[in-house]
C-alpha cells in the first residue's frame, strides 16, 4: 500500500543516471547524447504489466521523467485533465502547477529531493526561453517574424522544423532547423536553413 522503487536495480540505475547526468550536464538533450555515447539502454514498457524492453533514450522520455514530481517523491493529480470538445472529441489540457488539485511534498521515497526536482525546472525553463520551443501539433505560429513557423516540414525524414532567431547585423533573423532525429535518437540535425537570404 505505498509507492517504492521498482526492484529491478538496473531500472533504478538507468533513471538515477538520467538525473545525474542532467545535473552534470543541464540539458535533456545533452543526457540523450551522453546515454548514446556509453552505450546506455533505457526501460520500457508497453503496459505496467507487460515485459521490460531495453531501447535507447529519446528526448520526449528524458524530458518526462525530468518534469514528473512523482521521482521527487511528491504526489499530484490534476496536472492534465481531459474534456470532451464542442466537436465531441476528447482534448487533453496540461494545467500550470498553481491549478493542480493536489501536490503533496515527501508522500514517498524519491529519487531526488523537491529542491533538486525544483532546479532542475528552472534549468528546463531556462533552457526552453533560450532555444524556443516547438511548434504547436497543428502549426501554430509563435512570436517572430518567420513566414513558415509552424509550417515548414524537413524534406529529410519528413519531421516538422521549429524556428531559432540568431542575431544577424544587430536583428533577430530566423533559421528553420531540423532536429527531429537529433532530440528523437541523440544524432545529428537534418538540415537548417537561413530564413533571411
Amino acid at each position: 500500500d505505498k509507492v517504492i522503487f521498482d526492484p529491478d536495480q538496473q531500472i533504478q540505475t538507468s533513471i538515477r543516471q538520467i538525473f545525474t547526468e542532467f545535473k552534470r550536464l543541464g540539458s535533456a538533450l545533452a543526457v540523450v547524447e551522453a546515454f548514446r555515447k556509453q552505450g546506455l539502454k533505457f526501460p520500457h514498457r508497453i503496459h505496467p504489466n507487460s515485459e521490460i524492453m531495453w531501447n535507447e533514450s529519446t528526448y520526449g522520455q528524458v524530458l518526462q521523467i525530468l518534469r514528473n514530481p512523482r521521482y521527487a517523491g511528491a504526489f499530484f493529480y490534476g496536472r492534465r485533465r481531459t474534456r470532451k470538445g464542442v466537436d465531441g472529441r476528447n482534448k487533453s489540457k496540461l494545467y500550470p502547477r498553481d491549478e493542480w488539485i493536489v501536490l503533496l511534498n515527501n508522500i514517498h521515497q524519491g529519487y531526488i529531493t523537491w529542491e533538486e526536482y525544483e532546479e532542475n525546472q528552472h534549468q528546463l525553463k531556462t533552457n526552453a526561453a533560450r532555444f524556443g520551443f516547438y511548434g504547436a501539433p497543428g502549426g501554430m505560429p509563435r512570436e517572430g517574424n518567420a513566414l513558415l513557423q509552424g509550417i515548414a516540414i524537413c524534406g529529410f525524414c519528413g519531421a516538422r522544423m521549429r524556428v531559432r532567431y540568431r542575431p544577424v547585423k544587430g536583428e533577430p533573423s530566423p533559421e528553420y532547423i531540423c532536429e527531429d532525429v537529433k532530440l528523437n535518437k541523440g544524432g545529428n540535425s537534418c538540415q537548417h536553413i537561413p530564413g533571411r537570404f
